[in-house]
């Protein structure tokens, strides 16, 4: 099921329970081994991922997009790479 096509809204709100729980519990996995607070805001099939930038952020956003692809792959979805993207929202890019 491609990102973005015309049925993906209603099969991403079929299944959501699985990426919803993993977020929740990557909140508590982040502010416990990381120190900062995360944020997972889904909409239908398109889901924003904020991060508060200090310490380890590098490492931090390596672990994100690994299990976030891992938990994608368990429902057989896949990101579209050419519309994910990585922005700082302190340098005044948007997404």
């Amino acid at each position: 099921m491609p990102q973005g096509g015309v049925i993906s809204p209603l099969f991403s709100n079929l299944y959501p329970q699985e990426v919803d729980e993993m977020c929740t519990k990557a909140k508590l996995v982040v502010r416990n081994c990381y120190g900062t607070e995360l944020g997972f805001y889904r909409f239908a099939d398109d889901m924003v991922c904020l991060v508060k930038k200090q310490g380890q952020y590098i490492k931090l956003m390596q672990d994100i997009w690994r299990r976030l692809k891992q938990e994608l792959e368990k429902l057989q979805a896949v990101m579209n790479e050419e519309k994910t993207k990585e922005v700082d929202l302190t340098k005044g890019e948007t997404f």
